[in-house]
């Protein structure tokens, strides 16, 4: 057959869009058409074969070579051969395709799929790379995907739907072009719609293949290892034909994408097949993997979420679940639920991994559907979930009740309910448990069992033994824990040992036991108690600013109730060193409700003494009563032990001097005294107990001061030391000490901050040297006692400016009230006379 050439056609546009190296073919055969050349397209279906063939077709009609779309007949009369579908002609023809391309006397243009155990393809295809390499056809780039959608509907689509039309087809041609079509066709097109059109696409495309195809197709898409030996097994056929199904499937287009494609393709294949040879082929796919040795946990997971309820796939989901995260693993627990004979165990399984993962909802609903159902042998794996979510959602008392009664039932008592009971105050229990857990039969060996009696011996150190001890037993449990797998406990035992190193003022070995364990090694139940305690460390190192950013970096993270009140009283820390009261009051009225709803326990002191003194200095002690006198009866039920109790009366120091209550300190720092012969943290908060009481009575001696304000930095209260140091310089009537104390004040109000300036870095400005000209007149003014207006009138400014300017001035010097700023700024007038 031949073509007559019509030099009048317009060129095809399409021409352009070819694959770079067919471009460059047709460029030289157009500059030489007496040169014959060969080029093979290889493609798997739906990548363009057939379009990309054709317009080489026109283009070489163009150029006025007469073309042949066969090799039936002789070709004497014809200049080039172009064929499609090439891998669909039967050998002889191959051979003849190939005796073309060897003699030269042809231009030859072949495309087919990459079918590679079709020897008589390979062989022509070899004869055909004479000039140059097959064109190997790619899916469509975001780039090709934008501008096909572009030609279509004549305007830009947003990036947002060019990324979904690739996540759904692979960059698959003929795919695109149906999601295109369903977008063109709807004004817009839905997701939804857009979706519909390409699993449209994917059947039809499906429905081209014989039965045994599309089942290998659907065994494919389950993401596993698919030979000629499977597909013997499963589907019977013989090995050939088992290799040309391999074949046939590779060259669908279908297969080999990511999990969500091989999902959607997997669906497309069962409409077509039908539920019930899908329901064959997978069973008999498990028997074929069963023969040859144990099954993956994924596959075991399809097998079980497809209907496949065979009691044979529980072991390896309950093996796969027991090395997964806590995430995944609660799919693989559900899945053997569903169809093991120990349903109960395995759903208890299943709500333990959906707590670890952060779901207390999901999993406290589970528990409870099965109590009624309970034996002793799952009895206390359910308590043990139901107890731990009790305790993150603030409830320790309840987690204490529910071990109690499971003690009752069932004669159960193990280490990790005597550590509820210490922390609510239970020293009694913590110390018997302890005393039975000696016991071979109360001793088993495995990792959590002695994470869990470390961590109980810790508390009870704590409490009886010296502070030193108690943290070294918890960092043991902690690095004992790390790599371990996720079980349902009230808190970590890095997060204990943290909260137990904070409250000794050792910052460094609290940062030290939460940075070895990263972030993803941690369950998600407990991550943002893990962030939120390195917050708490940044803040009490004295920077303020990055505490601030890291508790911003928390976000809206879903957070339990305990959660909460550390986050709130974080906050509320955070407003009362940067000196902003109206901060402090919305801070304040922000943790009211996880506050409320709190049950004291040893986890929630830090927040609790950052919320006292917030409300003392709010004038609203009456509506902490409450919470004060849970507190207070915690400390005294385990007997006010130093590790605890000195930095809570440290805050009782702090709380009656924001609320201006002299006389509520004394009992504080008696208490402070008393821990003092015991504990050294409490040695040094009584030292500058007693130093703070001597300035409020005006007896003001500069080198206690300093010895205090130091000590306390040293222990993790810089802010403390420096407020420390800046009140005696407002309460001194000497200008050279006030000025000493100031500077003081400012050196560990800085000295903890990471430095990240080269060491030839400009030394940081004085207060003094960072006020504007403007404001430095505001300060001259203010010290002579005039008021704003009147400070305005002189200035030609508006008292409001006024009081904008005196408010950047405080938080620009540190003062954190207007007296303290008055003599900063007297101070700093004082530094600057000869």
């Amino acid at each position: 057959m031949s073509l007559t050439p019509n030099s009048g056609r317009p060129p095809d546009p399409s021409i352009g869009r070819l694959p770079r190296q067919l471009r460059g073919f047709l460029s030289a055969t157009k500059a030489n058409p007496e040169q014959h050349r060969c080029q093979a397209l290889v493609g798997d279906a739906g990548t363009g074969k057939t379009a990309a063939v054709h317009s080489v077709r026109l283009a070489l009609d163009e150029l006025g070579m007469r073309v042949a779309t066969h090799v039936d007949a002789g070709l004497k009369d014809y200049d080039a051969v172009v064929i499609d579908d090439g891998h669909l002609l039967p050998d002889d023809k191959l051979d003849t395709v190939a005796t073309i391309a060897a003699a030269g006397n042809h231009t030859v243009v072949f495309a087919c799929e990459p079918r590679h155990r079709k020897l008589a393809l390979t062989r022509t295809l070899a004869t055909l790379q004479r000039d140059a390499a097959p064109v190997h056809l790619e899916p469509l780039t975001r780039e090709e995907i934008s501008a096909r959608l572009t030609d279509t509907t004549g305007s830009t689509a947003p990036s947002t739907l060019i990324d979904h039309i690739q996540a759904l087809t692979g960059g698959n041609r003929g795919f695109v072009d149906a999601a295109i079509a369903a977008i063109h066709g709807s004004a817009g097109g839905s997701p939804k719609t857009v979706a519909k059109a390409v699993e449209r696409a994917m059947r039809e495309r499906l429905y081209a293949l014989d039965e045994s195809e599309v089942a290998t197709v659907l065994l494919c898409s389950l993401r596993i290892a698919i030979g000629t030996a499977e597909l013997i097994s499963v589907l019977g056929a013989s090995p050939s034909e088992a290799e040309q199904l391999i074949d046939s499937a590779r060259c669908t287009g279908l297969i080999d994408g990511p999990a969500e494609w091989s999902e959607r393709v997997y669906s497309a294949a069962v409409g077509v097949i039908g539920h019930q040879r899908r329901y064959e082929i997978e069973s008999s796919l498990l028997a074929n993997r069963l023969e040859q040795g144990p099954l993956s946990g994924p596959l075991a997971l399809q097998l079980a979420s497809h209907g496949i309820a065979d009691p044979q796939l529980v072991p390896t989901l309950l093996d796969a679940a027991a090395g997964a995260k806590p995430t995944q693993a609660t799919a693989f627990y559900d899945a053997a639920a569903r169809i093991s004979s120990e349903t109960v165990r395995t759903r208890l399984l299943a709500a333990e991994s959906r707590a670890c993962a952060g779901d207390l909802t999901g999993a406290t609903r589970t528990v409870d559907s099965l109590w009624d159902n309970l034996s002793d042998g799952t009895r206390p794996l359910a308590v043990r979930i139901v107890a731990s979510a009790s305790a993150i959602r603030g409830n320790a008392r309840r987690a204490s009740e529910l071990y109690c009664w499971l003690a009752h039932t069932s004669g159960v008592d193990d280490v990790m309910a005597a550590a509820v009971h210490v922390s609510i105050g239970n020293t009694a229990a913590g110390r018997k448990a302890l005393e039975d857990s000696g016991a071979p039969a109360q001793n088993p060996p495995h990792t959590r069992a002695a994470v869990d009696r470390l961590v109980l011996e810790g508390l009870v150190e704590s409490i009886d033994a010296p502070a030193s001890n108690a943290l070294n037993t918890l960092m043991r449990a902690s690095a004992l824990e790390r790599g371990t797998a996720a079980t349902t406990t009230p808190d970590r035992s890095a997060a204990m040992a943290a909260t137990l190193a904070i409250h000794l003022g050792k910052l460094p070995k609290a940062r030290a036991v939460l940075a070895q364990h990263s972030v993803d090694d941690i369950p998600p139940l407990h991550r943002v108690r893990h962030q939120l305690l390195l917050a708490w460390v940044t803040l009490f190192e004295g920077d303020v600013a990055a505490a601030s950013a890291q508790l911003d970096r928390l976000g809206q993270s879903t957070m339990h109730l305990r959660d909460q009140l550390s986050r709130g009283g974080l906050r509320v820390a955070l407003a009362r060193r940067s000196g902003d009261f109206g901060e402090l009051r919305s801070a304040w009225e922000a943790v009211q409700e996880p506050l409320s709803e709190y049950s004291v326990d040893l986890c929630g002191l830090l927040p609790i003494g950052e919320i006292w003194v917030a409300a003392a200095r709010l004038q609203v002690l009456d509506e902490l009563a409450p919470t004060l006198e849970q507190l207070q009866e915690l400390l005294s039920n385990l007997g006010n032990p130093p590790s605890w109790s000195a930095s809570m009366h440290w805050y009782g120091v702090h709380a009656a001097i924001a609320g201006d209550s002299p006389s509520e300190l004394v009992p504080h720092a008696q208490a402070l005294a008393e821990a003092a012969r015991t504990s050294p943290y409490a040695a040094t908060l009584a030292r500058a107990g007693r130093v703070w009481i001597h300035m409020l009575g005006g007896n003001i001696d500069p080198a206690d001061v300093e010895t205090a304000a130091r000590g306390l930095a040293d222990v993790g209260h810089s802010w403390d030391g420096s407020r420390l140091a800046s009140q005696a310089a407002l309460y001194s009537s000497d200008s050279r000490v006030a000025s000493t104390m100031l500077q003081l004040a400012r050196s560990l109000r800085t000295h903890q901050n990471p430095v990240t300036e080269t060491s030839d870095a400009p030394a940081p400005q004085s207060p003094a040297a960072q006020l504007s000209e403007r404001e430095r007149e505001v300060v001259s003014l203010l010290l002579l006692g005039i008021t704003y207006k009147d400070i305005g009138d002189r200035l030609f400014i508006s008292a409001k400016t006024v009081e904008h300017h005196v408010a950047r001035i405080r938080r620009r010097i540190g003062a954190n009230s207007r007296a303290e700023m008055l003599s900063v700024l007297r101070a700093m007038q004082a530094d600057s006379e000869p």
